[in-house]
């Protein structure tokens, strides 16, 4: 009695193998995708990342103050509901 191949490995070995064939495809037509991954980085020098870390730093500065800014406020508006609420309970 001859052994009966399983219909689940087949479809996954054609589906493997029909993947690999479309990436090698895609692969050969995008070349320059090809050569930017593999491209060497260029070295940074001090100054440049220095200054880079600095603007970072400021930005988050400049966000946090923002953001200390916008919570003060909403405590200040919330401060004034409540004493607006508080104005017309007592009337």
């Amino acid at each position: 009695m001859p052994k009966r191949r399983n219909p689940i490995f087949t479809a996954s070995a054609l589906g493997f193998i029909a993947v690999c064939v479309i990436v090698i495809v895609v692969w050969e037509i995008f070349p320059g995708v090809r050569s930017q991954t593999l491209a060497p980085q260029d070295q940074v020098s001090a100054d440049e990342l220095s200054a880079a870390i600095e603007g970072r730093r400021q930005a988050a500065a400049e966000l946090t103050r923002s953001a200390t800014f916008f919570r003060q406020c909403f405590v200040v508006l919330l401060k004034s509901q409540n004493y607006g609420r508080d104005l017309g309970q007592s009337a």
